[in-house]
């Protein structure tokens, strides 16, 4: 890392020194030569050398290095080994020049200025991550960091003594020289430090490197194994905050679109039975703080139930250990203690009774039309693929004679254009006779089994807002982890829509809900979703 620094700074010199030296002030024109003094030439050639002699000694360890590696090299890397090369190809072009052919001297300028933009290449493509190997700070070491790696490490550690003699500065220590000196042996310093893990995970990622076959590198003995992974377990926060830099851009661009979201209030769920507020502490300090700080989890700002699991889960996404109990006790915590924030103006809350459907009619768009049409993925409650087309008919079945009755009120009208019987005239709905333009008559009986976009809101808010949001958007911590689609520009088929509620989609992670909706249940989300 140093002498990468150095490497660095030397370009700069000789470059700024090689600006003066060929510049107007000393420049012949006819003999195409400078005539800077020759103090001054030779502290120049003083700073070439030991540019060389610094290029030279990296050379040394780095060009092995492209056969030791056991994975197809990332692109990052590729770029830094191009620099490498051309960083050679040039200096050795500029000595030739000033050694044997100086009437090419005139180009120097251009040699210099190729020689410090691949340098710098060079250089910021490394150095970053050594700085976070090296831990500069000396945070990894810090007695409250061991703290939590011993706390941990002795959760995948049987060996209470092991874990004490891992956790101390000496062998942090030691840890940092393992990964810096048998590590990169094989594998780039990004490669390694890309992204977070857990304790467990890194442990995991170390004796599985242990067991590859090792040709030119040197190997990972049974001594190295918990130094390495009680340093790496210490600098994760590190690397976790470098992550969290790298996404505040992307972080700005998705606060900017929920910004012109109009609803988003969702309802407040409720703590479980069993919630305990001393053991939801404990899992919070267990599974969170492994790879974030108490300040990064208040940073994020606060949320309702929904909200947390959301985050929760894309945190699963992530590789974090969290089963489904704990994951309900810690958003019920993280909801206690980082609620929403208050809203300028209150929200009315959902009315429990059902409310006028619209004398035009609008709904029936709502409805589930028997179809063998398109059905791609659908905009419901859940995850979905690419579009595509669903087998068979769309068609829904009905299941008893009340649901039949139910439908025959609600589309009088489309039977006689379908040219399909009647049902018996009940006290709900008498349209047998009805032609094409009749309407089936609006008495209390009928409105009262209206799909009802109200309650249909009030079911998508408990089962899929932690996916798709309380808008429909998709633009949740989970949702956008799995790429949920947005609801509002779905062009589904009423039916196809109501199939993938029923029955989920194959290969994602949306769950099938037959069974778990009434056929009432189920009409009112229609309406809700056919007017996102």
């Amino acid at each position: 890392m140093w002498l990468g620094i150095a490497f660095l700074f030397l370009a700069v010199v000789a470059v700024l020194l090689q600006a003066w030296l060929w510049g107007p002030k000393f420049w012949d024109e006819e003999a195409k030569k400078t005539r800077a003094p020759r103090f001054w030439l030779r502290m120049h050639a003083l700073a070439g050398y030991t540019y060389g002699a610094i290029y030279v000694a990296m050379m040394w360890h780095m060009v092995p290095r492209l056969w030791r590696y056991q994975t197809e090299l990332p692109a990052r890397t590729v770029v830094h080994a191009v620099a490498g090369i051309v960083i050679g190809v040039l200096l050795v072009s500029k000595i030739v020049i000033l050694r044997r052919f100086r009437h090419f001297e005139e180009a120097m300028p251009r040699f210099g200025l190729g020689l410090l933009l691949s340098t710098v290449v060079l250089v910021f493509l490394s150095v970053p991550y050594a700085i976070v190997a090296h831990d500069l700070t000396g945070d990894a070491a810090a007695p409250e960091n061991l703290e939590r790696v011993r706390r941990h490490l002795s959760e995948v550690v049987d060996d209470p003594q092991a874990v004490a003699a891992a956790t101390t500065p000496e062998a942090i220590a030691r840890g940092r020289a393992v990964l810096t000196g048998k590590c990169t042996s094989c594998h780039d310093m990004r490669t390694i430090l890309r992204r977070p893990r857990t304790a467990g995970e890194w442990l995991r990622v170390v004796r599985r490197m242990q067991e590859k076959p090792v040709v030119f590198g040197v190997p990972v003995t049974d001594e190295d194994v918990l130094p390495v992974t009680a340093y790496l377990a210490a600098v994760t926060p590190r690397i976790q905050r470098s992550e969290r830099k790298r996404a505040a851009d992307e972080a700005k661009a998705r606060a900017r679109k929920q910004a012109m979201l109009a609803n988003v209030t969702g309802e407040e769920a409720t703590p479980p039975a069993d919630y305990d507020p001393a053991r939801a502490k404990a899992l919070f300090e267990a599974r969170c703080t492994e790879c974030h700080d108490a300040d990064t989890v208040a940073e994020h700002g606060g949320g309702d139930r929904g909200q947390w699991l959301s985050v929760i889960a894309a945190m699963v996404e992530e590789g974090a250990e969290v089963a489904p109990d704990e994951a309900n006790l810690l958003a019920a915590y993280l909801a206690e203690r980082y609620p929403p924030a208050p809203k300028g103006t209150t929200q009315p809350k959902e009315p429990t009774t059902p409310r006028p459907a619209p004398a035009d009619g609008t709904d029936d768009a709502s409805e589930g039309h028997e179809t063998s049409g398109e059905a791609a993925t659908t905009p419901t409650a859940g995850h979905h693929g690419p579009v595509g087309r669903a087998e068979g008919s769309t068609s829904r079945p009905r299941s008893t004679s009340s649901s039949k009755a139910r439908r025959s009120a609600l589309k009088g009208r489309d039977r006689a254009d379908r040219g399909k019987p009647e049902p018996a005239p009940t006290d709900d709905a008498s349209t047998a006779d009805a032609g094409p333009e009749a309407v089936p008559a609006k008495d209390e009986a009928t409105e009262s089994v209206r799909p009802d976009p109200a309650r249909g809101k009030a079911i998508f808010l408990a089962k899929c807002k932690t996916c798709h949001g309380s808008d429909g958007r998709g633009q949740t911590a989970f949702g956008r982890k799995i790429g949920v689609p947005d609801l509002t520009t779905s062009t589904l088929a009423p039916a196809a829509m109501r199939k993938v509620v029923l029955d989920g989609r194959a290969g994602t992670k949306m769950r099938a809900f037959r069974g778990k909706l009434s056929e009432a249940e189920l009409d009112d989300l229609m309406a809700f979703l056919s007017r996102l």
